[in-house]
């Protein structure tokens, strides 16, 4: 029999179609051929990334009409349709998307030890997605831990607190309550037994008695506040020390109220722009100190900083938010001469926001080469088991790696003073402080601005 004949009229007439281009174009032209393969989206522009990233609603949108059709990738219901597009684009359903999140953070929680049967962890809240979907998840496992606590294991306390940055937006005390209110109702809407605590930002700025004046005394010491932040010309470096100031203050709350933890929402799209942003301004040398998970630079007396959700992005914790109801407060307001000028912390933003919409992996593979650096002795955090008194995380004053007086950055050794580093007493540690704020204020020209970041420092 002939081979050509075995086969059959439909495929010899396939070969011959394959073989000529334009006569396999023209056998699909009338409709009669279809192709089962999935159409691939087009990838969206950067503008439609920046949304995705701010805006919980638009990013919703977007992974809705990509996952109508497809079952959840984990789960496989065909009860429940996927209605979120996840890590490496699964589609998933609420519940196993939020099961996902929930043990991606017990995961870093558990081999990170950041989080210890009976620590009071205090929950560092700025209104947005990232901060707020960290409540929710930490929330979830307080109350998996609370249930475990009746079979005689140990849970830990939760709280939360906001600190008002609106004095460095030129905005009004009554703008600063209102916030503080709406933050307060979201925190209700969640656990109404949580503690609750807000500070405002110029309390950074104010010894423990002075912070218990009136109505006169806070007036005053938002002026002056408001004065110090405006005197730093450079948007850059405004935005730099706003952010100095408010973890300052979150230490010395955290300490006020008995917490050893404070938990910050640092995603891993927020810790890849800090990254380009600080390789930027020439801060590579503290760069690994601000990119762990842990983090015990004010001191090992003092409260730690933890940010369980730093390996999961942006996008995720938003649509968290979204689908919880869970109300997300917009930004502060810029100053009106800033609205013009951006930052390099928000050109960072922006531009791995455009990245990673063009490149999903440019966040895992921007924080896989930042891990790689040598991490400072205050970063590192033991098991409860093997911690003693030798290895205790490093604080501030430790004499091999001093940190700055003001924004508590690590120092170089080529940056260090003259005389801090060359003078061989006793008492070194005390000069070499001394030196480093002598330093940082010798920078500002104004003698109130010195007087208040003194205060500051001290």
């Amino acid at each position: 029999m002939d081979q050509h004949n075995s086969c059959g009229s439909g495929s010899c007439r396939a070969r011959e179609l394959s073989k000529d281009p334009q006569a396999k174009k023209n056998s699909c032209s009338d409709g009669s051929c279809e192709d089962s393969r999935p159409v691939r989206a087009p990838s969206p522009n950067a503008t439609e990334c920046a949304s995705i990233y701010c805006d919980p609603v638009a990013a919703s949108r977007r992974t809705s009409k990509r996952s109508d059709r497809a079952l959840c990738f984990k789960c496989k219901d065909n009860r429940t349709k996927a209605e979120v597009l996840a890590k490496q684009q699964e589609p998933l359903c609420l519940e196993c998307f939020e099961f996902s999140l929930s043990r991606t953070v017990r995961h870093t929680i558990r081999t990170k030890c950041l989080i210890e049967p009976g620590d009071n962890v205090l929950v560092a809240l700025s209104g947005g997605s990232s901060s707020l979907a960290l409540l929710l998840l930490l929330q979830g496992i307080h109350a998996s831990k609370q249930t475990a606590a009746k079979y005689g294991q140990e849970s830990f306390r939760l709280g939360a607190v906001y600190i008002d940055e609106t004095v460095a937006c030129d905005s009004s005390a009554a703008a600063s309550s209102a916030r503080i209110e709406e933050v307060q109702r979201t925190v209700s809407l969640l656990d109404a037994s949580m503690p609750f605590h807000s500070a405002l930002l110029e309390d950074a700025l104010c010894l423990e008695e002075e912070c218990e004046g009136g109505d006169s005394s806070g007036q005053e010491r938002r002026r002056q506040t408001g004065d110090l932040i405006n005197a730093v010309e450079d948007i850059t470096g405004r935005e730099d020390l706003t952010e100095a100031l408010r973890n300052s203050l979150l230490i010395r709350m955290a300490a006020r109220h008995g917490y050893n933890k404070v938990a910050r929402g640092d995603s891993a799209t927020c810790v890849a722009a800090r990254v380009i942003a600080m390789s930027s301004k020439g801060s590579g040398f503290a760069l690994p100190a601000c990119i762990q998970y842990f983090d015990r630079r004010y001191g090992a007396e003092t409260p730690a900083f933890v940010c369980p959700v730093r390996d999961l992005p942006a996008k995720d914790l938003a649509l968290l938010c979204h689908y919880k109801r869970c109300p997300v407060l917009a930004p502060p307001g810029r100053p009106p001469r800033a609205r013009d000028k951006p930052s390099i912390n928000r050109i960072s933003a922006e531009f791995v926001a455009a990245m990673q919409a063009a490149l999903p992996s440019t966040v895992p593979t921007v924080l896989r080469t930042a891990s790689k650096l040598k991490a400072f002795p205050w970063n590192t955090q033991l098991p409860s088991w093997e911690r003693g008194e030798s290895t205790k995380a490093s604080g501030l004053c430790e004499d091999d790696s001093p940190c700055c007086a003001v924004c508590a950055q690590p120092i170089a050794p080529d940056d260090r003073t003259h005389a801090g580093t060359q003078l061989q007493s006793t008492d070194q540690t005390g000069f070499r402080r001394y030196a480093q704020l002598h330093d940082s204020l010798s920078r500002f020209s104004d003698d109130t601005t010195r007087r208040l970041l003194l205060v500051f420092c001290v």
